[in-house]
């Protein structure tokens, strides 16, 4: 029996658009914005997809060495279309464990980045009551360009994330072929 591998299926994950330009925006609302955000929640949504992919490795192991177990005690066609599904399973696990470690890194270059704009702006403050003016002298100084360099971080963000996830389902086309979603 030939075994065909089926082409992969591209599930695309969908990137926002832009941000609107920062420029009408004045000192004391960019501090909220800034200052108001939390890069610990960040950093800890980049800890569970660094685990989530660490626990998705683990699964897509014993897939694969569940198959090497088949291959050695089992022949015959049952046993090549079961093995044919592991291999299956193992490709989406290793598909979905990358994405998941892309996601974290992701969420952690975020995080530094928030992190480090609520330090400058921590410094830049200065305690006095800032206007929502965004004309005003600090505003196109100090606080416009504060919050254009942290949505340019935001922006590399996005892009060390993952734009799309391949998995190849097992092959055939039979009624009793089911293609087994992973994503929930």
């Amino acid at each position: 029996m030939t075994v065909v591998r089926a082409k992969p299926h591209y599930y695309p994950i969908p990137k926002p658009e832009p941000a609107e330009p920062m420029l009408a925006y004045g000192a004391g609302l960019i501090r909220t914005m800034v200052l108001g955000a939390d890069p610990a929640w960040l950093d800890q949504l980049a800890r569970v997809n660094a685990r989530r992919a660490d626990e998705l490795d683990a699964l897509a192991g014993r897939f694969r060495r569940y198959g090497e177990l088949l291959a050695e005690g089992w022949s015959g066609t049952a046993a090549l279309l079961s093995q044919q599904d592991l291999r299956g399973s193992y490709v989406i696990a290793s598909s979905l464990a990358g994405g998941a470690r892309q996601m974290s890194q992701a969420l952690a270059y975020a995080a530094g980045a928030l992190a480090a704009a609520q330090a400058t702006a921590r410094f830049a403050e200065g305690g006095g009551v800032l206007d929502n003016d965004p004309t005003s002298l600090t505003a196109v100084t100090v606080w416009q360009p504060l919050l254009a360099r942290l949505n340019a971080a935001y922006r590399e963000a996005i892009q060390i994330a993952p734009s799309q996830l391949a998995a190849f389902p097992p092959a055939g086309d039979g009624p009793g072929d089911t293609w087994q979603d992973f994503s929930e």
